[in-house]
């Protein structure tokens, strides 16, 4: 099965929102966009170093991926098998050629990061809410984009994402509704 083709108008345009309804596609998501208001300092996070990625550690990133995200467009689309949308993710990391960044610290997480803007992050189901993705993005930030904005994307249904960005100074600039069609 493909994957189905995905397209993305501004939440308030009912318009196209009518006309895509009318000629088959289904709404699948709101994705919002963050986005800080203004510069702010990142410092390097001594106690926090993190590295890049190296060919060895894609094999874990991979599967961390294809087991965590439940929020995005291909899982909350009940027409896409389970087995596919994971795969969707693990073919992201596995093809992307982004920088992977990883803690040294051996947390199971990573970041995707490109020009300040938040590509993927994850961290595993069972160091959640141990604030492992808020110092990754700061220890990130610090060593790349030490003045730099920062911006990410998420689903409305993901509330951990939410106040995690949040809590960096961030707000949503952007709401899109995802459509789909076979």
């Amino acid at each position: 099965m493909p994957l189905p083709l995905c397209v993305r108008v501004d939440a308030d345009d009912a318009n196209s929102a009518q006309s895509l309804a009318n000629d088959g596609w289904r709404q699948i998501e709101v994705l919002e966009t963050w986005r800080q208001s203004r510069r702010r300092a990142w410092r390097v996070m001594k106690n926090y170093p993190v590295r890049a990625a190296d060919k060895g550690d894609i094999p874990w990133i991979a599967e961390l991926a294809a087991s965590s995200f439940t929020h995005d467009r291909m899982h909350r689309d009940t027409t896409v098998p389970r087995d596919l949308a994971d795969a969707a993710k693990r073919a992201w990391v596995e093809q992307t050629e982004l920088p992977i960044w990883v803690p040294e610290n051996g947390d199971l997480a990573f970041l995707i990061l490109r020009r300040g803007i938040i590509d993927l992050l994850c961290v595993h189901k069972d160091q959640r809410w141990q604030g492992i993705g808020g110092k990754l993005i700061k220890a990130v930030m610090g060593k790349l984009l030490p003045h730099g904005l920062l911006q990410a994307g998420t689903q409305d249904t993901n509330t951990a994402a939410q106040r995690l960005y949040a809590s960096l100074g961030m707000a949503v600039v952007r709401r899109q509704t995802s459509w789909h069609k076979p």
